[in-house]
């Protein structure tokens, strides 16, 4: 998983690509405390996706949205998307 310090640079270098981006250190850490639990790689995956697709920097919703669930299967062999059992 990604720690906050990984979290706010990928949310610092993206910001580049939207010049209209203001958001103080408060609004940061609230990026960094709702990202920590995904991959240093499904956040720049996302991220890459994002800046082709959004006019302006994207929400903490629609980042988590742009990575894809997770997929592990239980003892019974049924997959278990975010917590899940899918029947």
């Amino acid at each position: 998983m990604a720690s906050r310090t990984e979290v706010i640079r990928i949310i610092k270098k993206n910001a580049k690509a939207y010049p209209a981006f203001n958001l103080d250190l408060e609004g940061i850490g609230l990026y960094a405390k709702h990202l920590q639990g995904f991959t240093v790689e499904e956040l720049e995956t996302a991220m890459d996706k994002l800046i082709k697709e959004c006019t302006f920097f994207p929400t903490i919703a629609e980042i988590c949205r742009a990575i894809p669930p997770r997929v592990k299967y239980s003892p019974e062999g049924f997959p278990v998307i975010n917590g899940r059992v899918i029947v």
